[in-house]
């Protein structure tokens, strides 16, 4: 097996162990898109540390026990709480410039534009989401180690710094701008809403016409592999098939990821949708899974519009101004 191969085996690995322990805790577990989501992210990187795995649920529990303690105070205080979630998108989008800090905020992004909202309308979901975030983080750091041991990479992976398409302040205020429009509108996916967005803000080091294109036909691609995975798990809903499904759909997806080059960014992104689609509330355990998938997948599609057309207006503002053509001089 060559060494691209092995590593994408590996991440499909990952991504399945994820979402299949997650599914098996289902009952005490929600928000379970959080597991096969974050456990890709982690596998495409750089190896992390032992230390640093065991510490990155904690640091998410703690994160959201943080915004739940936060949320009792300035509940009543919109105008405390819209700048101080203002600076944490600043920071997070911040720490994206580091591919090793890359995992943390994405953390923060995910907390503070998911929990707030979620514990505006539940305030008694405070110690809930810290578990439920706290389990999903530690589910996806299990496999990661696992799965690193098993099939360990010929080389060492480099990180690799990807300029951000928009500044981080223009970033965190097109999220805020985001979660408080989704607050007030409440669409029925507001979760795939904001992951949607988050995973195009993020740093991709490609030109913005390229951004739009790759992220739609991401979610197309996504979108339509979901479906295929539900349309199998509704033939025969068994955890077996459920893992060879989710693995199946994971692994081609995988392997172009690493491969790397031209559409690695529309797999890895693909593969982001679809842990989105099958996480978060896509289950054969669920009556009207056909309808949640829809509903995932159109959330989706409006983060990815939305962000296009941040995108197009961050480009405008920021092109340079053509000067006047000079006359010639006279003699």
């Amino acid at each position: 097996m060559s060494s691209e191969s092995r590593r994408g085996l590996r991440i499909a690995l990952c991504f399945t162990a994820a979402f299949v322990l997650a599914e098996l805790l289902r009952i005490d577990l929600q928000l379970t898109f959080l597991a096969p989501l974050v456990a890709g992210a982690l596998a495409v990187g750089p190896a992390i540390g032992t230390i640093r795995l065991i510490v990155l649920p904690i640091f998410a529990w703690l994160l959201v026990a943080l915004a739940g303690g936060a949320m009792q105070f300035l509940a009543r205080e919109p105008i405390v709480l819209g700048f101080l979630s203002l600076w944490v998108f600043y920071l997070g989008f911040r720490m994206f410039a580091d591919p090793r800090n890359a995992t943390l905020g994405l953390i923060l992004l995910l907390v503070f534009a998911i929990v707030p909202q979620a514990l505006i309308k539940g305030p008694e979901l405070s110690g809930d989401l810290a578990y439920w975030f706290g389990m999903n983080f530690g589910i996806a750091a299990l496999c990661e180690w696992v799965t690193r041991r098993l099939l360990p990479d010929a080389a060492p992976v480099e990180p690799v710094f990807r300029p951000p398409q928009v500044p981080p302040l223009m970033a965190a205020a097109a999220l805020w701008l985001a979660v408080t429009l989704t607050a007030m509108m409440q669409p029925p996916a507001p979760g795939a809403v904001m992951v949607g967005i988050i995973i195009v803000l993020r740093a991709d080091g490609e030109s913005a016409a390229h951004v739009i294109r790759d992220r739609f036909a991401a979610a197309l691609l996504g979108g339509a592999t979901a479906v295929v995975v539900w349309e199998v798990l509704w033939l025969a809903p068994t955890l077996p098939v459920l893992a060879t499904a989710i693995l199946m759909a994971a692994w081609p997806f995988a392997r172009r990821v690493a491969s790397g080059g031209t559409g690695a960014g529309i797999a890895m992104k693909s593969l982001n949708v679809l842990a989105i689609l099958i996480g978060e509330g896509f289950s054969v355990f669920y009556q009207d899974a056909d309808d949640r998938v829809w509903t995932r997948i159109a959330g989706v599609v409006i983060g990815l519009s939305y962000v296009a057309l941040v995108i197009a207006a961050s480009r405008r503002l920021t092109r340079p101004a053509t000067l006047p053509a000079q006359a010639p001089a006279a003699g």
